[in-house]
């Protein structure tokens, strides 16, 4: 590590980007393959399918519109390009540098108070962050773009360029609607600082960031989801809010605390010596830790990424103070957290490797060509996630059977886990109508149900 202090600003940098295209090219092959593999879930190809709806309601087979679950219009800045492409690749690059861009927002935060050889190692350890680095890997949730953006606007708020944090500010209410709360109160403690700083140029962008947040939080909660959805029931919520176990509190609190250690330790306990910095992380850290559903609370779920931004941050923060009480020990910690980063990468969640991560096999590919040219046409067609995600193209492609769509498609040589098993089921009990195959392909089975008329029927 001292060789790393003596590195000059260019060079440092120059590894910086090199790492960071080196990762977001990982993250690319990594999600790639997953889709390609057929290993995505349900939610990669409603994603798609309301991206490539033209309305501008993001409409898809599940939600009806996505806004109904949540406001998330930075999928339409993705939409034109998957409308034109036809293909799933920008959001998939959009992701993939998502993962990186982190790194290099750190990387100028550091700069003010360290080297630049340990501003590379606080940047080089976000790169290798267990937190992001799942949830980079995976479908492309809207959570997946906010540590970015956290970032970045904290980076443009240090450097008072005013104008490109109201950029990040529009893109991060643009996410989900949990960033209108999380930004409103970041506005209040910025507004505090500047207020016993005497900043008013500070000052001033809290009063509109917390006029924003809460104009754009409010509005789309009590009037806009209603108005699309035509309900006041709110699926998202609910579904958060819904704890389907019955645990007992001494072992809810245990499962929380190993959470907490697990986006504490790769950073070697660093953000603790943050200080101010730690009271941004509290409220996305209270939204996931106060959920009572344990998948939200889930080290690998995508809900981590509303604190990512924020814990890499106060990880900045917290050695740039540890640099100026003890300088000797900052290229150790450094290369603790770095170690500690890799070593939970690989020990964390070691079951989930070889599990997720496999190559395209021939059936699968094959699978490609009878979906092309061997599925019917304009018609209702139910499907398990795993082909979702392949069929996204299909405004007419909707996930199981319960909406008795003209016909269902399932694919039970390979991937006989969830909606698939609960389609065979459906199927054999006919509780959504008799349905009989139509023929078997390649590990593909179709089934056509009794009295539908389609309009065009499979070649």
């Amino acid at each position: 590590m001292s060789a790393r202090l003596r590195l000059s600003r260019k060079t440092s940098q120059g590894i910086l980007w090199a790492s960071a295209c080196t990762c977001t090219f990982i993250y690319f092959a990594l999600d790639w393959n997953r889709w390609w593999a057929y290993l995505t879930t349900d939610d990669f190809g409603l994603f798609f399918q309301s991206m490539n709806d033209p309305s501008g309601l993001l409409k898809n087979n599940v939600e009806g519109s996505h806004f109904t679950n949540h406001f998330s219009p930075i999928y339409e800045l993705l939409a034109p390009f998957v409308q034109i492409s036809h293909s799933v690749v920008t959001p998939i690059v959009v992701q993939a540098i998502s993962g990186s861009i982190p790194a290099v927002a750190l990387y100028n935060i550091a700069r003010k108070k360290l080297s630049p050889g340990l501003a590379l190692g606080v940047s080089s350890v976000a790169l290798v962050y267990p937190p992001l680095a799942y949830i980079m890997y995976g479908d492309p949730y809207e959570t997946c773009f906010a540590p970015a953006v956290t970032v970045c606007l904290f980076l443009a708020i240090t450097e008072r360029r005013w104008a490109l944090a109201t950029l990040f500010v529009a893109l991060a209410l643009s996410i989900k609607e949990d960033q209108a709360l999380f930004l409103a109160w970041d506005a209040l403690l910025f507004m505090v600082w500047a207020i016993r700083r005497r900043d008013i140029p500070l000052r001033n962008f809290s009063l509109f960031t917390l006029g924003a947040a809460s104009i754009l939080g409010l509005g789309y909660v009590f009037y806009l989801r209603p108005m699309i959805a035509g309900t006041s029931h709110w699926p998202a919520l609910s579904n958060a809010m819904h704890s389907p176990g019955c645990e007992p509190i001494t072992a809810r609190l245990i499962s929380r605390l190993l959470y907490l250690n697990q986006a504490l330790l790769p950073l070697a306990f660093c953000p603790l010596l943050a200080g101010r910095a730690l009271l941004f992380v509290i409220l996305p850290f209270a939204e996931v830790l106060t959920a009572p559903r344990q998948l939200v609370w889930s080290m690998g779920s995508h809900y981590a990424g509303v604190w990512i931004g924020y814990m890499l941050i106060a990880w900045c923060i917290g050695i740039c103070n540890l640099y100026t009480r003890k300088i000797v020990l900052v290229p150790k910690v450094i290369t603790g957290a770095f170690t500690l980063s890799i070593l939970s990468i690989f020990f964390a969640r070691p079951a989930a490797v070889p599990r997720e991560i496999h190559f395209r096999s021939d059936a699968e590919a094959q699978i490609d060509a009878v979906i092309a040219s061997d599925l019917p046409r304009n018609v209702s067609i139910g499907v398990p996630d795993v082909l979702y995600g392949h069929l996204w193209q299909n405004p007419l492609v909707q996930l199981g059977v319960s909406r008795f769509p003209c016909y269902a498609l399932l694919y039970d040589k390979a991937h006989e886990e969830g909606l698939t098993r609960i389609m065979q089921s459906d199927i054999s009990s006919a509780v959504y109508g008799q349905y009989t195959m139509e023929w078997e392909r390649n590990g593909l089975k179709l089934y056509r149900r009794r009295g539908c008329s389609p309009r065009q029927s499979s070649p």
